[in-house]
Formats: C-alpha cells, sequence, structure tokens
C-alpha cells in the first residue's frame, strides 16, 4: 500500500476494541462453518468433485480464518503499536500467523477460481465427472500449490510479515511503518519497496483472479440464460451465490488496500475471515431446498437444518456431468402434477407399463441419473424398475421423453444404459 503518511483517523479501527472484536468473531464464525462443512461432508460418503473441492477450500479457510482470529495475540509482546487487543507472541508467531494468512487465503481463492471451472464445465460444456477428474483436479493441484507457496516464502525471506497499522492480525508490512516516511529512520523488518513487492506478488494475481471469477460469473449466467433449462438454471444460481461470496470477501479486503479508508477498513475486518460461514449458508442451503422440494414434505426449515446436522447422508444434490444426466426435481414435480391432472395418465396406463408393485421405497433428497454403461444391458423392464424406485407417478413416456430431450437418445437405440442413484 502507497503511502505517504499514516493517517491515524483512517486507520483507526485496527486500534480499537471493534479492531479485535469484528476479526475474531467473524473468524471464529467462518471456522466452525468450514469445520462444519468438512464434517458434513466426511459424514454424507459421497466422493464427487463438487465435495472434494468444497472439503479443500473448507479445510484452507478454516486454517485462515481461525488465524485471524487470533488477531493480536501472535504479536511482539512489546508491539510499538498501540493495539486494544493483548499481545503475547514474538516475531517467529507473528511471522507464523501472516504466512499461514497468506497461504491458506490464496489457497481459498483459487479453490473459488476451480469451483467455477467445474460449474462452467457441467453446465456449458458437459464434461463428464470422471474427465474432470482425472485431468482438471491434478493440474490445478500442480498450478495452485506452488503459486501458493511462492507468495508467502517471498514475503518471509525479505522479513515482510509484521505487525501493520492497517490490520488487527499480522501480516505483509515492513515495521514500523513509519520508517517508509522518515527517510533517516531504519526499518527494523522488511525493506522500503515492501509497496513494490505487495503490488507484483499479492495486488496483481488477486486482481487477475478476481477478475477470472468475474468473467467465470458471466458466462455461467449467460449460459444458464440461453439454455433455460431447470437443472442448469438451479445450479447456476448455486455457483454464482458462491462466487459472490467469495467476491464480497476478496472484494472488501481488495478496496480496503487500494484506499485506505476507515469505512472499508471495517468491511475488511468483518468480511475477509467470513468466507467459510458464507459457503456453509450456500451449502446447506441448497440440500436442503432439493431435500424439501423433492421429498414435497411440510417439514419446517429449523427441522430441515436440524436433520441436515444429524443425517447428511439424507441430503443429496442434483447435478449434470456430461452424458450423466440428472432427472430434475423440477422435471419430476411437473410430471406429477400432470398426472394428477390426468393429462398423460389416461394415455400410458397400459401392459407397458410397469407394475407399481415393482417400486422400491423412495431414497430421500436423491435425484435418478442415467449414466451410459457398457458393462451393464439395460432391458426394458430393469430400465423401468430403476426408475419406479425413484418415484411411482412418473410415466413411462415422460421418462422417454425426458431421455431424449436430455442425452439425444432415441428408445429405439440398442445402448447400454444404467440408472443409478449419483448423489453430490
Amino acid at each position: 500500500m502507497a503511502i505517504d503518511e499514516i493517517d491515524e483517523e483512517d486507520n483507526m479501527i485496527a486500534f480499537t476494541k471493534a479492531g479485535v472484536i469484528l476479526p475474531t468473531t467473524s473468524g471464529s464464525l467462518s471456522f466452525v462453518s468450514s469445520c462444519l462443512i468438512m464434517i458434513t461432508i466426511l459424514r454424507s460418503k459421497q466422493n464427487t468433485p463438487y465435495h472434494r473441492i468444497m472439503f479443500f477450500m473448507s479445510f484452507w479457510d478454516s486454517i485462515a480464518s481461525l488465524s485471524m482470529a487470533l488477531t493480536t495475540i501472535p504479536m511482539p509482546k512489546d508491539v510499538e503499536y498501540d493495539y486494544a487487543g493483548p499481545s503475547y507472541g514474538n516475531i517467529t508467531t507473528c511471522e507464523a500467523q501472516a504466512f499461514v494468512i497468506v497461504l491458506s487465503s490464496g489457497l481459498v481463492l483459487l479453490s473459488s477460481i476451480l469451483l467455477s471451472i467445474y460449474y462452467i464445465c457441467t453446465i456449458r460444456y458437459n464434461i463428464s465427472q470422471a474427465v474432470f477428474q482425472k485431468y482438471t483436479e491434478p493440474i490445478f493441484l500442480l498450478i495452485a500449490i506452488p503459486i501458493s507457496l511462492s507468495q508467502p516464502i517471498i514475503f518471509f525471506m525479505k522479513d515482510a510479515f509484521n505487525p501493520s497499522p492497517y490490520d488487527s492480525f499480522c501480516l505483509i508490512d515492513v515495521y514500523p511503518r513509519e520508517c517508509l516516511i522518515n527517510e533517516e529512520m531504519e526499518c527494523l523488518r522488511g525493506s522500503k519497496d515492501i509497496d513494490e513487492l505487495h503490488l507484483y506478488l499479492m495486488t496483481i494475481p488477486v486482481a487477475i483472479q478476481i477478475a477470472i471469477l468475474i468473467m467465470a460469473m458471466l458466462l455461467i449466467v449467460h449460459t444458464s440464460c440461453v439454455q433455460k433449462e431447470d437443472t442448469k438454471f438451479g445450479i447456476a444460481v448455486q455457483a454464482i451465490m458462491y462466487i459472490i461470496a467469495c467476491l464480497l470477501t476478496w472484494g472488501s479486503a481488495s478496496l480496503y488496500s487500494l484506499t485506505e479508508s476507515s469505512s472499508w477498513s471495517i468491511l475488511s475486518l468483518l468480511f475477509f475471515p467470513l468466507q467459510g460461514f458464507l459457503n456453509l449458508m450456500i451449502f446447506m442451503f441448497h440440500k436442503i431446498y432439493a431435500y424439501k422440494t423433492f421429498n414435497n414434505t411440510l417439514i419446517s426449515t429449523m427441522d430441515a437444518v436440524k436433520l441436515f446436522f444429524v443425517r447428511p447422508d439424507n441430503f443429496q444434490d442434483q447435478y449434470i456431468s456430461g452424458i450423466e444426466k440428472v432427472l430434475t426435481l423440477n422435471e419430476v414435480r411437473k410430471i406429477q402434477e400432470r398426472m394428477q391432472r390426468q393429462e398423460i395418465f389416461e394415455e400410458d396406463v397400459g401392459s407397458d407399463l410397469p407394475s407399481r408393485a415393482q417400486s422400491s421405497k423412495l431414497s430421500q433428497g436423491m435425484v435418478a441419473s442415467v449414466e451410459l454403461s457398457p458393462q451393464i444391458s439395460a432391458s426394458g423392464d430393469s430400465k423401468w424398475d430403476a426408475i419406479w424406485s425413484m418415484s411411482e407417478d412418473i410415466s413411462k413416456r415422460e421418462i422417454d421423453s425426458y431421455i431424449r430431450r436430455n442425452q439425444d437418445l432415441s428408445i429405439e437405440d440398442e445402448v447400454d444404459t444404467r440408472f443409478s442413484y449419483k448423489p453430490e
């Protein structure tokens, strides 16, 4: 941050109780939220790209949030700045706090980009989950980890991790900051080219990544508007919510870094450690909405939230991936409504319609998917048995129509088709 003088009025928030309470509260809340996401994913036992990305993001967010929640505690006891919070550490603990924040936050931001790429691949290009797992995820790890490690290592070698008058926790700055103003004063830690170093290693890379997220959001919006499919629109909304959550956390911090105003300082201390909490709200909302919609249940939202944490395996996501297509919740409900109005039932109630006695208990919150498979042959009966296990009120003709519409499969095509539950 380029600065000609330290404006005490604009940076007063970092030295007040609010400057300690805000990041402590939001950081603690985000830490607990990220841990809940990881626990839920582990208990649900769903090994999908979406869950792997969310677990990776939540893991690093929990570390970053906890580090920021410590605020001034790891700072040296004899720190020159007059913070409202206590300091019990030394230079080593201060460097450790800043190193972890920079590393973890960078990986969280890159994880958000990977999540956006995943949504684009599935919504726009219909890339299968197997292909995404085989190629995209390893490439991401090969790129993200070296980039995220290089930044804090360079700052560490430059002694640039220090207490700062602009933040309530150790971060990137010279110490003391006044040495940039007074040419006769020697900087105890860090060099006077810290602003230039921060520009090339932090500001520009973060700006590029934010631009990528914005472009991804616009591309997702365009795709959902053009294709106008219920499933893709629902998933697009979820994707946009995750991007907005990331932009909110990083946007507030970036604007504060550029403007150095007290208003953006408050928003930065509040929202920058808060992404884990926002992620949990999105993660939980989508699953609860899918559960309540599919089961057409009158369960209250509070009861659904309790059930979400007690039985996370009951809450499955809908998704689209390559030739694996989802029979969407809205499609099921629309078909059921038409069946109730007798618009199609009279045409389909024939001997070719499988017996409802063949149906099995509905799997709570699950969505039946159609997946091409060379290993499993699908005779008519076995195919419709699987469909009946998903819903008793869907007609054969309606399902055939849905498959043709979404997979370009003809009923007469001699292909091997497997119907299975594909939770996410």
